[in-house]
Formats: structure tokens, C-alpha cells, sequence
């Protein structure tokens, strides 16, 4: 992706000077010994592919890691429009306008401009620690940059009252296009078996991120690790939990991802299959104890969360999600009511981060009284359960509900036979004040049923 190579770096400046200049003597020369009078049109063609390669292949800012990722979006439509979408239209429009004036055929100049792209993703994609990203819609983008180029130069053509014969001629170079096709094929087979290709659907309601928020998810996450190389950053047009109009950006890499609060930047969880090195801590010999569990999730609350620290409770259990990890809560309780703050971490035996949450939520200066007894609120809950359920672990809670704080009994249930639920289990939640039923995830849950 180039969005990201716009941030100020001196690198990026002498090479787009460099190549474009040696590819545009190159061009030069090419053009003078074919066809003498197009030579400065193969120049310009020249310095065209050079600004590409050079803007594509330059190593982003603070880039660290190994891709070796393609992701394929099933919907194209969702970044059309963005900034994202738009550099990428107008970085090869040139390279089709150029290569078509130089001689080449509309359609061979628009081929050989989506050649070109095609073995950018793949390079980016295969070049370690070069920090950019293979990405399908940025394809889709320089091919109708490079169309858009050549349906310039037709119009041009055409306002100047040009001969629509020499147009239909201009199109021709079958045996031409046989080879770039040719060469195209080598390129994809090629870039397949050396990438790993993800595919990502795009029906929920979810676009392209802008530059700024990218930097802002790179900065975030290099606070937590500097081995985390992310390859897709998106946005959600709807708002999130986490707090009043704000939405949610997820940041995906190999093997693991990312949800943050925007516009604060603020993490809210992550998730790793392989575990990611903490910063600062990637010499830790290993967890084998609760106290050590505790003790690594007190330094990484310290330098990254120390909102955490308010916590009146912190407990360490094995996690059955991940073989032999460790997860460690934080929790703050209020009078015996659980309030909002809540941090989890999930340790691997030699320290990787497996997982984390993390929600710091203002909470009111009163909160609201528990009239209904846990016995009286547990009639109604059991009766939302399904079949063969049972409730198991009791909470009082407080919770945001709107603009409104509320205290709620919390039961959980899980599913006989489930073991999925049972290591997150459901919840059904009552009010404490009302003894009203706020929420259950059962089949026969009646939202608003009361005591």
C-alpha cells in the first residue's frame, strides 16, 4: 500500500529522483532506437514506472517483519473513494498514458501496467521487513489507473478530430498481447506459490482506513511490541460499545489482530494465534506460575495501562483457550458491584502476548442501589435459559445501558456438551433495580419480562 510511504522519509525522496531518472534515460534510449520521434514519450513512460516502483517498494516508516500475505477482498467497492484508492488510480495513469504515446497498443499499454502491478503486491508481500502490504483492491486500482490513462489520450484523440482509424489501429498487437499475457501468467503462478493468500469478506459495513489512522494503529501497537507488522487496517461505519459516536479500527497481520476506539486510538482487544514478543520483555525466560503470570501482566498495566491499576481484584488462571497459557484478570468492585474496568491478558509459557482486553470506562459517582434480591432476579433469569441449561456463576454488576447506568445481576449459562460456551459462557442479565430482564441470548428470552 503507499499511503503510508507519504510519511516523511528522506529515503523515499532519493529514490523516487534516482529510479524515476535512470528509467527515464532508460526509456529514452529505448524510444531513440526504436522509433526516433517517440523517444520522449518512452522517457516519460519511463520516469512513470521508476515513481512507481519507487513509491510501492520504498520500506515504510518504522516497517519490521515478514508478510508473506495477500489478502483478496471480496468487495472492491468498499475502498473506492478512499485516499488509499485514489493514490493508487493516479500513480499508474501515467504509465498508461506514456506507454500508449510511446507506440504501444491501448490495450497492451493497459496489460503491461497491470503486469507491473501484479508483481508489485507480490514483491511487497515477499520482501522481509519492507513493511508494506499485498492487497488486491490497490491491483484492481493501478489497472484502471493505467485505463483511465489510456481512455485520456482516446479522448484527446478524438476532441482533435484524429482519424478513428488510427484509434482502431493503436488498439491492434495480438502477438503482443499473447506475450504479456504470457508473462502475466508467470507473475501470478509465480506470486502464489510464494504468498499466502487471505480472503476477506466485506459484507459488514466496514471501508478502508485513512493514513492517519493507520500511523495511529502502528503507534499503538508499537507501544505493545515492535514485531507486529500490520497488513490491513479498516474502519467501521458504525458506532462501537466503547463509548458515545465513536467507531471501531481493526488492524489485521498474519497471524492476529486488533480492535481500537477512533477517534482516541484507544486498544480494546487483541488476539494472536502464534503469540506476539512483548517490547521490552523478549528476553523473559518463561511463566510457570500464577505469581509470574501476575508479575509480567504488572509490568506490561505499568508502561502501557496504568488505568488498570485501579483494580481491587487481580486473579490468574490457566487459559484453556491456548495449551499451557496463562490468563490474568483486573477487576475493580464498588460496594460489592463489579464496575466497568476491566483488563485480561493471556500469557503463553515463554511470555507472548496471546491475548488481551482492555475497557476503561468512567463511572458515575453513584450508583445505583440493588433493590431485587439475587434469589428473586435468578427466577427470572432461569426461566430464560434454554432447555437443559442450568446457571452457573452470579455477579453484580454495573453497567451503561445508553446514557443510563444501571446495576444488573449477571448469570451465565452454558450449553450441556458445549465446551465452547462453557469457557465463554452466556449471559443473562437482570436488573437489579426493576427486576427486569435486560438481556438473554436464549431462544426463549423475552426482552422487558419483569418479576
Amino acid at each position: 500500500m503507499i499511503t503510508a510511504i507519504f510519511s516523511a522519509q528522506p529515503l523515499l525522496v532519493v529514490l523516487l529522483v534516482t529510479s524515476s531518472s535512470v528509467l527515464a534515460l532508460a526509456g529514452f534510449l529505448l524510444g531513440h532506437r526504436i522509433n526516433h520521434s517517440k523517444r520522449f514519450s518512452w522517457a516519460l513512460a519511463g520516469a512513470g514506472v521508476g515513481i512507481a516502483l519507487a513509491a510501492t517498494l520504498t520500506p515504510a516508516k518504522g516497517s519490521s517483519g515478514y508478510s508473506g500475505t495477500c489478502t483478496i477482498s471480496k468487495d472492491f467497492l468498499q475502498s473506492v473513494g478512499t485516499e488509499q484508492w485514489l493514490l493508487n488510480v493516479a500513480l499508474f495513469a501515467p504509465v498508461g498514458l506514456f506507454l500508449t504515446l510511446a507506440g504501444a497498443s491501448y490495450a497492451s499499454s493497459v496489460a503491461v501496467a497491470s503486469t507491473l502491478s501484479m508483481a508489485i503486491e507480490f514483491t511487497q508481500s515477499a520482501l522481509p521487513g519492507i513493511g508494506r502490504a499485498c492487497d488486491s483492491n490497490d491491483f484492481i486500482a493501478n489497472t484502471l489507473g493505467a485505463l483511465l490513462g489510456t481512455v485520456c489520450l482516446i479522448v484527446i484523440s478524438l476532441l482533435r478530430n484524429s482519424p478513428s482509424r488510427e484509434i482502431v489501429n493503436a488498439s491492434g498487437g495480438s502477438r503482443g498481447l499473447l506475450v504479456i499475457g504470457a508473462v502475466m501468467g508467470v507473475v501470478a503462478i509465480a506470486g502464489l506459490f510464494t504468498s499466502t493468500i487471505v480472503f476477506v469478506d466485506s459484507s459488514t459495513p466496514i471501508s478502508e482506513a485513512s493514513s492517519s489512522q493507520e500511523s495511529s494503529v502502528s503507534h499503538a501497537l508499537e507501544a505493545l511490541s515492535d514485531k507486529i507488522h500490520v497488513t490491513r487496517t479498516q474502519i467501521s461505519n458504525l458506532p462501537n460499545d466503547y463509548g458515545t459516536g465513536q467507531r471501531t479500527l481493526v488492524a489485521s497481520w498474519k497471524n492476529g489482530n486488533a480492535e481500537f476506539s477512533w477517534p482516541d486510538a484507544k486498544i480494546h482487544q487483541l488476539w494472536s494465534s502464534t503469540g506476539i514478543p512483548l517490547k521490552g520483555y523478549s528476553n523473559h525466560t518463561g511463566i510457570d506460575s500464577r505469581t509470574q503470570a501476575k508479575i509480567l501482566a504488572a509490568k506490561l498495566v505499568s508502561s502501557n495501562f496504568p488505568w488498570a491499576s485501579a483494580a481491587t481484584e487481580v486473579s490468574a488462571d490457566t487459559d484453556p483457550q491456548f495449551r499451557g497459557a496463562w490468563r490474568v484478570t483486573y477487576r475493580q468492585r464498588r460496594d460489592g458491584v463489579i464496575m466497568p474496568l476491566h483488563f485480561a491478558v493471556t500469557f503463553s509459557k515463554d511470555g507472548r502476548l496471546m491475548q488481551l482486553e482492555a475497557q476503561d470506562t468512567r463511572v458515575p459517582d453513584r450508583i445505583p442501589r440493588a433493590r431485587v434480591s439475587q434469589a428473586d432476579a435468578s427466577k427470572t433469569a432461569v426461566s430464560h435459559v434454554p432447555r437443559h441449561s442450568h446457571l452457573s456463576a452470579t455477579q453484580l454488576r454495573l453497567i451503561k445501558e445508553g446514557a443510563n447506568w444501571r446495576t444488573v445481576w449477571d448469570f451465565t449459562y452454558s450449553r450441556q456438551g458445549d465446551a465452547s460456551n462453557s469457557y465463554n459462557p452466556v449471559s443473562v442479565l437482570v436488573d437489579a433495580g426493576t427486576g427486569e430482564l435486560l438481556h438473554g441470548n436464549g431462544p426463549d428470552a423475552v426482552s422487558g419480562s419483569s418479576l
